[in-house]
This record gives structure tokens, sequence and C-alpha cells, in this order.
């Protein structure tokens, strides 16, 4: 799909010396890559879906692939948000109209969600494995990863329970990144690590 920036899609003058047909309407990328996997994933044998942190941060995105029961891994943002515990949830009241009054919202005095950093920092120690994760140009790459089970913020409310995997550099270039996934809990670290990384040779 060809991605259009939005000041293109609002400028008529443009589409028109450029030929945009008139039925082109503005789509996120996450939007057009949703599409994409909707339309032709049936048809193309795969086992995963990978994203950089751009997919990631769409929650949008995300549901999509779970409601399209894909199993996916993909880069989030260090701010990415979700508890350790799922947390009580209370149910809005009703009002006399028998309608309820404002929305669901997480119960007070339940914990808040904590970021992927926050949760990255709190580890132990021997939560971490260095790993061999692919070949490359370069020779073997290795990093330390870590993951732990979290429920994942949607729309201020606890939504899927997920993988929350982080990786860490194990040489003098410092990095740290953070993914999410819906693979199965019993799914071994190392094909996650492995999984988050193919979309590199493609």
């Amino acid at each position: 799909r060809l991605y259009l920036p939005e000041a293109w899609v609002t400028d008529a003058e443009r589409r028109k010396e450029a030929g945009v047909p008139d039925d082109v309407v503005f789509r996120t990328k996450p939007e057009l890559a949703l599409e994409l996997i909707r339309c032709n994933g049936p048809k193309v044998r795969h086992s995963w879906v990978t994203f950089d942190e751009a997919y990631g941060k769409d929650p949008g995105f995300l549901s999509g692939l779970e409601e399209l029961e894909e199993r996916y891994i993909g880069e989030v943002p260090k701010s990415f948000r979700g508890w350790l515990k799922r947390p009580k949830v209370e149910e809005p009241k009703v009002g006399r109209t028998g309608r309820p009054r404002g929305k669901p919202r997480v119960r007070a005095g339940e914990p808040k969600p904590q970021t992927a950093e926050e949760i990255g920092r709190s580890l132990p120690a021997s939560a971490w494995k260095r790993l061999r994760f692919r070949e490359g140009t370069k020779g073997t790459q290795q990093a330390h990863f870590a993951r732990v089970r979290i429920v994942a913020e949607r729309d201020d409310l606890p939504g899927p329970e997920l993988w929350l995997m982080i990786e860490r550099s194990c040489d003098q270039s410092p990095y740290i990144k953070y993914y999410v996934s819906n693979a199965a809990p019993e799914c071994p670290l190392l094909d996650m690590a492995q999984a988050g990384h193919n979309r590199w040779p493609v």
C-alpha cells in the first residue's frame, strides 16, 4: 500500500497533479499494515507478525492483530504501560434512565500501571539470560534478554495478558529495547528473541 502523508491527502491541487484517485483517504501506517495482514495474511504461510515501535505504540494495531488471531512480537516504547497483576475494575453505576453513568474504571486503591522501563528496572539479575539469537554479517549476535507476563493497558483499563520482553546489550555500546508479544505462556524465550529480530533480514 502506498502511504500518503495527510498534507498530501488534503491538498487538492497536488492530488490532481499526481493523479491520486478520488477515493484515497488518509490512512496511518498501522491502519495500512493491518489491512494488508487482513487481506494477505491467509494467503502467506507465516508464524509471526513483527513490527517496530511505530506500530507497537498503536493499541488499535495490536488489538487488530489479536482479533485476527495473529501471533506477534514487536517493539514498543519504554512508556508502554501494564500491570504485573490484573487490577479490579468498577463498572459504572446505572442512572435513572437505566443507562450506565460514565464508563468502567480501575477500582480506587488498585496499583497504577507501570511503564515497560519501570518493570524492566525492577527485574532481579536472575531474570536475565544471555542468548545468541542470530548469525549475521558481523558474526553471531547476542544480547541479554528477560521477560515477564503483564496485563497490558488499553484505554486506561486492563487489557490482554501479554509477554513483555526486554533486550539489553552485552557490549560497550549500551542499548535497551522493549517488546510485547501474545505468544503462549510456554513459548521459549529464544524463539521470541529470534522472531523479534526476523524483520531485520526481511
